[in-house]
């Protein structure tokens, strides 16, 4: 019989995967950590596969193409679910590299961050080096590492608890309203330091306060930059984004109802709310990284505009001589390509979880089973991409018009010296135009073509993903 087959064929697949991911480990030494992310994703896949051949009794089947089945729908989530982990730590890993190589690059002499891989043996010699010694390990937490997690927990806690509670309509949105609300005064009282010092965190509201020096030194902003980019940081603002969002998400679902699941069994319908849980959740993590990461960008960026900054402590007397210009047009040709470059790694973030949105999309496909979706899931998906592509809009319009006031200033110098006769003065009205020019053609980050940009970019390609998937659907808000 077919059954029959089914675990030698599985067996046959696992093999050719492993094979599959040995033949690339051979052609590429050094792409370690996309074969021990390859190697995790079969692993996940086969435990799946397991746990469904040895406990499915409640008659969901086990089918791909039939249409009929959650079975597809939670592989493509438990996918989304590795790569959203992999996507959080290559925006960590993206912004901290990029702000080290632009302090070496502008500020301060030194080296630029290698871009070599790593091979197996080197990750498992660093990975044994960390769990030598795993007590001390724990011991080293910080409340700033430890207090996000459980904050996790809560939020998902109630969730699961709250909305199914067979409340009248009116009282349940006040339990919800009271029960969020507590929580997320209790969460910006501690990251704002009013419950202990030790919890405070370094607010981008704050930005003007904190982040820009009284000395208005840009090393010393740039400094400051990087450290309200530590990753512990960006983790205690993100979770204070995901209580606002949860917040919303549930008072939505319980007006308009939660978007419901075609699952079979207890078994069935209790793997698929774990695996849904841990895929929102990451998506979540890694939508409001790329936020905050966006929202810290336009801080600094819009300070560079503001403020009359201190360039004398940078690399601004090698650019002088290496370009033959004067000092306030090196600075002029620092600060946009710094932005530029800048810009270009924080905007590019976007697409990382417009994919995983994608994917979680795909998994409520009717093709594979009869999923539904309601309009209050359509609300938060809108919401989602909104969140994300109004956050990097916003970053290119202010670096754009930073760029503008600082060709402004240039070109208002240029007015001011064609006024002044003397026959040594330097640099010349054509040196300046073609300065002026030259920063005004760059293309690069935010100052690319409106059809290059990201945003412009991952809009098309969400689009092009709903027309394809959910074009079923479309009929929703037309009853």
């Amino acid at each position: 019989s077919v059954k029959t087959f089914a675990p030698a064929v599985a067996l046959g697949l696992i093999a050719i995967a492993l094979l599959a991911i040995f033949a690339f480990h051979q052609l590429r030494p050094k792409a370690g950590r996309v074969v021990v992310v390859l190697g995790a994703l079969l692993l996940l896949f086969s435990v799946l596969a397991l746990l469904i051949s040895k406990n499915n009794t409640g008659g969901e089947p086990l089918a791909f193409l039939a249409g009929a089945s959650i079975w597809p729908a939670e592989y493509i989530r438990l996918f989304a679910v590795v790569l959203a982990l992999v996507y959080i730590w290559s925006v960590i890993n993206i912004l901290h590299k990029s702000w080290s190589n632009l302090k070496v690059r502008y500020f301060t002499k030194g080296t630029e961050c290698s871009e070599d891989g790593l091979t197996i043996n080197q990750i498992w010699r660093a990975l044994q080096a960390k769990t030598r010694h795993p007590i001390r390990g724990l011991k080293q937490l910080t409340y700033k590492q430890i207090l996000p997690v459980i904050m996790i927990v809560i939020m998902i806690a109630i969730m699961k608890s709250i909305l199914p509670i067979p409340l009248p309509l009116d009282y349940k949105i006040w339990l919800l309203i009271v029960v969020w609300g507590v929580l997320i005064v209790f969460w910006w009282l501690l990251i704002y330091g009013y419950v202990s010092e030790k919890f405070k965190v370094l607010s981008v509201n704050k930005w003007d306060a904190y982040g820009v020096p009284d000395n208005k030194d840009a090393v010393e902003m740039w400094h400051r930059y990087g450290d309200y980019g530590a990753g512990e940081q960006r983790f205690m603002r993100t979770i204070a984004y995901i209580l606002i969002y949860f917040a919303f998400a549930s008072i939505l679902f319980a007006l308009l109802g939660p978007p419901a699941s075609p699952c079979r069994g207890e078994f069935a319908c209790t793997l698929d709310k774990i695996i849904l849980g841990f895929s929102v959740l990451s998506m979540l993590l890694l939508l409001f990284l790329v936020v905050d990461a966006a929202r810290l960008c336009i801080c600094w960026v819009d300070s560079m505009r503001k403020y009359d900054l201190d360039w004398s402590n940078t690399r601004k007397s090698e650019f002088v001589q290496h370009l033959c210009l004067p000092d306030t047009h090196a600075v002029a040709w620092i600060q946009v390509h710094l932005i530029g470059e800048r810009t270009s790694d924080v905007t590019r973030l976007i697409y990382f979880p417009v994919l995983i949105i994608l994917l979680l999309m795909l998994a409520r496909s009717t093709y594979f089973d009869n999923w539904d979706f309601p309009q209050a899931l359509a609300i938060v998906i809108g919401l989602n991409f909104i969140i994300a592509l109004g956050s990097i809009v916003r970053l290119n319009f202010v670096a754009r018009s930073a760029r503008e006031e600082i060709l402004r200033k240039l070109q208002d110098e240029q007015l001011a010296a064609d006024r002044i006769e003397e026959v040594n003065y330097e640099p010349s009205t054509l040196e300046r135009q073609e300065l002026i020019h030259q920063l005004e053609s760059l293309r690069i980050g935010a100052y690319l073509q409106v059809w290059d940009q990201p945003p412009v970019r991952a809009t098309l390609m969400l689009l092009g993903g709903v027309a394809l998937t959910y074009a079923e659907y479309l009929t929703v808000f037309l009853r």
